[in-house]
């Protein structure tokens, strides 16, 4: 089975980032590896990305490839819909 990887990046002043971390912690990620990525402690990162909004996040494939990125927060629900 392949394995998804998805990166959330965030600012540690960020209130919606906060709640983000919230939700996630509800989600069911067995079969993703999670990467939280602060982007004041890994500028080079948020850049290759291209990252211009916190909290945003990109789903990849297990080649790198990215498949999806949607920046702002979602429920549970929402989440789990879109990894998938």
């Amino acid at each position: 089975m392949s394995k998804k990887t998805l990166m959330k990046f965030y600012g540690e002043w960020c209130n919606p980032c906060k709640i983000l971390d919230g939700v996630i912690q509800n989600v069911d990620l067995s079969g993703v590896e999670y990467e939280n990525i602060d982007i004041s402690e890994a500028p080079d990162v948020t850049a290759h990305y291209r990252v211009r909004a916190v909290p945003t996040m990109i789903l990849l494939d297990e080649e790198g490839n990215e498949l999806k990125r949607f920046s702002g927060t979602m429920n549970a629900d929402a989440l789990t819909k879109w990894i998938n």
